[in-house]
This record gives structure tokens, C-alpha cells and sequence, in this order.
């Protein structure tokens, strides 16, 4: 009867065998014989493709970039940033006064249907402008102090003034000091200094002056913006406002985060 059993095959084995190969394949002993030796021949070529392919791909695409996309996205966005300049300039006046009657009759009839979608209609330009005013502006979305040239877009577009007073990563604190529609379109409210309070609602709520365009209604616009931006960046409520008779309106931006790690470092 004839043995079944076969011999195990052991590392030695395995080792005779890879010599044996070695022995057998032909040397590779010039340059073309690399890409026509039956072993070497598939990776090789494949190697030489990628690297042709890249070696002509890449400049290609970085020269589109350089000469096709990155100038059309420019032009598109500064068409948008100059459009929605000019537009916001001749709205702002009637916008203003419409917003500013609507904070007077907000309690009911179409004064209150009004203020309820004023904000919606704020942040429309959001959604319309916000990509673009990004690209243009070079906003950081980790740097809460880029974020405000959006504020600082408005200002310049319609003659505000005002100056940094705090600059850091995570808080930066603009100081309004004089704006062409506090005293005019929004009237002055002197009473209320030192009294505002957005949840009040009793007879000195202080919508007498109008204050609560700025402190809602534009607080609402900046933070659409903010939050757009950086869902971590944020507004702080108003405590000082022209219309109050204050010296200046003041903006607080924070990053909610980085905000509160610095209050925690204090207290």
C-alpha cells in the first residue's frame, strides 16, 4: 500500500525554495529590462504612470487655481460684497424706520407681524451675503476678533464710528461712539440710562426712544452673522447704548468656549 502521508514542509524548505526562485529569474541588467522582466514589469509601469501622472497633473491643477478658480471666486465674491455695499446704503433708511415703528406697535396688528419677521428678513442677508463677506474678509472661524469686520462693514457703510477698546482671541469689545441715525431715525431716550432691560415690558420699557432696534433687532443681525460664522461665537446683551444717552454703544464679542475658560482661570 502506498504511504499517504506527506513530508511536513518546514522553514528550510521554504528557504530552498526562495533560493531556487532567486537562481532561476533573469537579472535585471539594464534600465528597459526592469519594465519588460515578467516580474518587475506590472509594478514598474504602474509606478512610472503615477508618477508621470502626477509629475504633469498637479502643476496643472495648481496652475488652474492660481489663473482660473481662485480669480473667479474673487470676482464673484467682491461682486457680491460691492452689490450687497450699495444695496444695504439706500435700504438702511427705510429698513431703519420700519423696524423702528415696529418696536413701537409690536404688541399687536401688523406692527407686531412686523416684528416678528423683522429678524428673519435680517438674516436673509446672512444666508445671502455671509460666504461671500467671509472670503472677502478673510474671517477666521476660530478668531472672534476677524469676525467683527462684518460689524466693522456695516460701520463703514453707513458712517458709523468706532474704535476696539479689547481685542483678544476670544473677546473683542467695540465702542460705537457716534452713529447718523441716533437722534434722527432713532430717536434719543434719555430716561432710560442706567434702566434698560429687554425682558421689561411695563410703561418705561424704553421704546419711547428705540432703543430696542439696536439692542434686538441689530444684536439679533450680528449674532445671525456670528453664529454663522462659528456656532460658538456670541453676543453679549447691550448694557451701554447712544440711544440711552450713553456715551458710546457697546458690543461685546465672546467665544463661548474660550470665554469661559478665562472666567473660570479668574475666579
Amino acid at each position: 500500500m502506498k504511504d499517504t502521508q506527506t513530508k511536513p514542509f518546514t522553514l528550510d524548505d521554504l528557504k530552498k525554495e526562495v533560493e531556487d526562485w532567486r537562481k532561476k529569474r533573469p537579472e535585471t541588467k539594464t534600465f528597459s529590462s526592469f519594465f519588460t522582466d515578467p516580474v518587475d514589469r506590472a509594478g514598474g509601469m504602474r509606478t512610472l504612470a503615477v508618477l508621470c501622472t502626477t509629475l504633469i497633473s498637479v502643476p496643472l491643477i495648481e496652475l488652474a487655481n492660481l489663473l482660473v478658480v481662485r480669480p473667479s471666486l474673487t470676482i464673484f465674491h467682491t461682486t457680491i460684497v460691492v452689490t450687497g455695499t450699495i444695496t444695504l446704503r439706500f435700504l438702511t433708511r427705510p429698513l431703519l424706520r420700519l423696524g423702528c415703528w415696529a418696536v413701537r406697535k409690536k404688541d399687536k396688528g401688523i406692527g407686531k407681524l412686523i416684528y416678528d419677521n423683522y429678524g428673519k428678513l435680517l438674516h436673509l442677508t446672512v444666508v445671502l451675503l455671509g460666504p461671500s463677506l467671509k472670503w472677502y474678509f478673510r474671517i477666521d472661524p476660530d478668531d472672534i476678533r476677524s469676525a467683527g469686520r462684518f460689524q466693522e462693514w456695516i460701520d463703514d457703510t453707513l458712517g458709523v464710528e468706532g474704535i476696539w477698546v479689547e481685542s483678544d482671541i476670544s473677546r473683542a469689545v467695540r465702542h460705537e461712539t457716534w452713529c447718523p441715525f441716533v437722534g434722527h431715525d432713532i430717536p434719543y431716550d434719555p430716561t432710560c440710562k442706567g434702566k434698560y432691560d429687554p425682558t421689561y415690558t411695563g410703561d418705561k420699557s424704553c421704546t419711547k426712544g428705540c432703543p430696542e432696534y439696536c439692542s434686538v433687532l441689530m444684536v439679533g443681525w450680528l449674532k445671525d452673522f456670528l453664529r454663522y460664522i462659528n456656532p460658538d461665537f456670541d453676543l453679549e446683551p447691550m448694557k451701554y447704548m447712544l440711544p440711552n444717552g450713553d456715551d458710546y454703544c457697546e458690543m461685546v464679542y465672546i467665544k463661548k468656549q474660550g470665554h469661559m475658560k478665562v472666567e473660570e482661570a479668574e475666579g
